[in-house]
C-alpha cells in the first residue's frame, strides 16, 4: 500500500524544521525590546496592573500585550532552556517561508521548465534580507505580523484571479488581525485597501468585495485589539492611549499625537532616493543598528524602468502583477511616511524577491558581449543579496544565556516603590516586583523624555499627581533601577538627580543589560556600594561617549 504525501505538507514540514534549526543555532534576540516591554506587557496584564504602574516601559507600556502572551508563557515555563525556546520561536520563520513559497508558486509557478529554479531563487533572496533574517527567534513579533500580512496578500491575489468573495473575507480578517496585534501593520492594511480601489475596474462586483474586505478587516482588528482599546478607554479616556491624544485629550498625558520620527527622511532627496543610502552602512538611516542591503535600491531602479515603459505604453501587466506592484509601492510610501523603520518592511522585502526573479527571467540578451557584461554582474548582485547579513549588525543573541531572565536575588520589602531611571528596565522591575506584595513601578528620565518632546509620562497630568503621592508616602522604602547607557544629555540628567545622589548604588547582576545599577538609601553591606556620579565619571574617563 503506497502512502501519498501532500507535497505542500512536505514543504511546510521541511521549512518548519529549517526555522527551528536556525532559531536554535543563532538564538537571535533584540533584548532591548524584550527588557523594555515584551515581557512586562503580558506580565502586567495578567496581574491587573494597568494604571497601577506608571509607564515603566515608556510609551510601550500601553501596547496591546496579546501578541506577546505566547512567549511570556514560554519564558515562564521553559525559561531555563533558552535554546529550546529559540528553536520553537524559529518555527515562525519556517511558517513565513511557507506562506512566501505559496506566493512564489502563484507568481513564478507557470511552466514546468524553470519553475522550481525560479521559486528556489526567490525564496533564497526573500528569506535572507536584513529585515527578516535577524528577526528569526526574536520577540519583536515582526515575523508573526508578516505571516498574517503575506497570507492575506496571497488570498487577495487568489481572490482577484478566481473571483471568490470568501478570499476577500479571510484576507480582510488576516490584515485586521495583523493590525490589531501590532499597530504598525496599518502600513499594509492601508496599502491593500488603496491597491484594491485602484484596481476596481478589473474586478467584478468591486464595490461589494472591497466593502467585504474592509468590514472583515475591522472585525479582525476589533477581535484582537477591541478589548485592549476598551481597557485604555476605561483607564485613560483614550482607546489608543497614548497615541492620538490631541484628539482624545486624556488628562494622563499631554495633548500631543505621539509618533516615532527618528528615522523619517530628513529632506526630499532622502524621501525620493532613500534606498540608495542603505547601500553603505556608514549611518543608521532606518535602523537602530548599521546594515547594508542593496535590494531596495535595485527594486527602485526596476520600478523606475517599469514606470518609463508604462508611460510609453510598452508594458502588458497581468492583474496579479498589477496588484503586486501596487501593493509594494503603496506599502513603501506609507512606511516611508509613517515610520521608516526597516524591521516593519519584511513583506515588501520578501515580495521584492518575486520581482527580481521575474525581471531576471524576462531578460533576453542576444549579443555575446552584453551577456559577458550583464550576467556576471547579476551573479554578483544575487551573491551580495544572499550574504547581506554578514555585513550587518545583529540585534543581539541569547547564545550565552543559561536562562531567558537571570537576575540576582535582591531582597524587596512589601509596599516598595521601584523607580526606573532610563529604559529598558521594565522586565527587571517586574522580576523584582514579584518578590514582595504591593510593589509599584514608575518610569522616569527615559531616553525619549530627553530626545523627544513631552514624553515622560510620570511627570504629565494625573500621572504626576499619583507619582508625587507615592514618593511622599513611601519615604525611605524606595529602590531605584538605573541604566547608565544613554546619550550624554540623558546621563547628565541622571547624574543631577538629587534622590539618586543620596542613595547607595551597585551593579545589578543580570543577563539582560550589563549597565543596570540598583540603588537604595541603606547600604548593601557587601563592600560594593558606590555613588552614581563616580560611575558616570568612570564612563566619561573610558571614552564612553566615543564608544556610544
Amino acid at each position: 500500500m503506497r502512502i501519498k504525501i501532500n507535497f505542500d505538507f512536505l514543504v511546510f514540514g521541511l521549512l518548519l524544521i529549517l526555522g527551528a534549526f536556525l532559531g536554535a543555532c543563532f538564538m537571535y534576540e533584540n533584548k532591548w525590546d524584550f527588557t523594555n516591554y515584551h515581557y512586562y506587557g503580558p506580565w502586567a496584564f495578567l496581574r491587573g496592573r494597568i494604571g497601577y504602574d506608571i509607564a515603566p516601559a515608556s510609551v510601550n507600556t500601553y501596547f496591546n500585550p496579546l501578541i506577546d502572551m505566547p512567549f511570556y508563557f514560554m519564558a515562564k515555563y521553559f525559561g531555563d532552556f533558552p535554546q529550546f525556546v529559540s528553536a520553537v520561536w524559529g518555527c515562525f520563520y519556517g511558517v513565513l517561508l511557507f506562506v512566501f513559497y505559496k506566493i512564489c508558486v502563484l507568481f513564478l509557478g507557470a511552466g514546468n521548465r524553470l519553475r522550481w529554479l525560479k521559486i528556489a531563487l526567490a525564496m533564497l533572496i526573500g528569506g535572507s534580507g536584513y529585515a527578516v533574517f535577524f528577526q528569526i527567534s526574536t520577540t519583536t513579533n515582526e515575523i508573526q505580523t508578516a505571516i498574517l500580512v503575506l497570507w492575506g496578500f496571497y488570498l487577495l491575489v487568489k481572490g482577484l484571479t478566481c473571483g471568490k468573495t470568501t478570499s476577500f473575507v479571510f484576507a480582510g480578517f488576516l490584515f485586521g488581525m495583523a493590525m490589531g496585534l501590532k499597530l504598525t501593520a496599518v502600513i499594509y492594511c492601508v496599502s491593500a485597501g488603496v491597491s484594491l480601489i485602484f484596481l476596481f475596474r478589473n474586478m467584478e462586483r468591486s464595490l461589494f468585495k472591497i466593502s467585504v474586505f474592509a468590514f472583515f478587516g475591522l472585525t479582525g482588528f476589533l477581535l484582537c485589539n477591541g478589548y485592549w482599546m476598551w481597557l485604555m478607554w476605561t483607564h485613560f479616556d483614550n482607546p489608543f492611549f497614548p497615541f492620538a491624544n490631541a484628539i482624545f485629550k486624556s488628562e494622563y498625558y499631554v495633548f500631543f499625537n505621539y509618533s516615532d520620527t527618528r528615522f523619517l527622511p530628513k529632506n526630499w532627496i532622502q524621501f525620493i532616493f532613500y534606498p540608495f543610502f542603505w547601500i553603505v552602512h556608514n549611518e543608521r538611516y532606518v535602523s537602530e543598528l548599521t546594515f547594508i542591503d542593496p535590494r531596495f535600491a535595485i527594486l527602485w531602479l526596476i520600478a523606475f524602468v517599469w514606470l518609463l515603459l508604462f508611460i510609453c505604453g510598452k508594458t502588458q501587466t497581468s492583474l496579479p502583477n498589477k496588484f503586486l506592484y501596487l501593493f509594494m509601492f503603496m506599502s513603501y510610501v506609507v512606511w516611508l511616511s509613517l515610520f521608516s523603520i526597516i524591521r516593519y518592511l519584511i513583506p515588501v522585502e520578501m515580495l521584492a524577491a518575486v520581482v527580481f526573479v521575474q525581471v531576471l527571467f524576462l531578460l533576453n540578451i542576444k549579443r555575446v558581449w552584453l551577456q559577458i557584461l550583464v550576467y556576471p554582474l547579476i551573479v554578483v548582485v544575487i551573491y551580495i543579496m544572499l550574504t547581506v547579513v554578514q555585513e550587518s549588525e545583529i540585534w543581539g543573541s541569547r547564545s550565552n544565556d543559561i536562562k531567558l531572565i537571570d537576575v540576582e536575588d535582591v531582597q524587596i520589602r512589601d509596599n516598595s516603590l521601584i523607580i526606573l531611571y532610563n529604559m529598558p528596565l521594565a522586565a527587571v522591575g517586574a522580576h523584582l516586583a514579584e518578590k514582595a506584595d504591593n510593589v509599584r513601578l514608575i518610569g522616569t528620565l527615559q531616553y525619549n523624555t530627553i530626545e523627544q518632546k513631552d514624553t515622560d509620562f510620570s511627570d504629565k497630568g494625573k500621572f504626576r499627581k499619583i507619582k508625587d503621592e507615592l514618593i511622599s508616602s513611601q519615604a525611605d522604602n524606595i529602590i531605584a533601577l538605573v541604566r547608565l547607557w544613554c546619550s550624554e544629555q540623558c546621563l547628565n540628567k541622571i547624574a543631577q538627580d538629587e534622590r539618586l545622589n543620596r542613595m547607595y548604588c551597585r551593579k545589578l547582576k543580570n543577563n539582560l543589560d550589563e549597565s543596570i545599577f540598583i540603588c537604595r538609601y541603606q547600604k548593601w553591606f557587601d563592600g560594593n556600594e558606590t555613588g552614581l556620579k563616580k560611575e558616570i565619571d568612570n564612563l566619561n574617563n573610558t571614552f564612553y561617549w566615543h564608544l556610544h
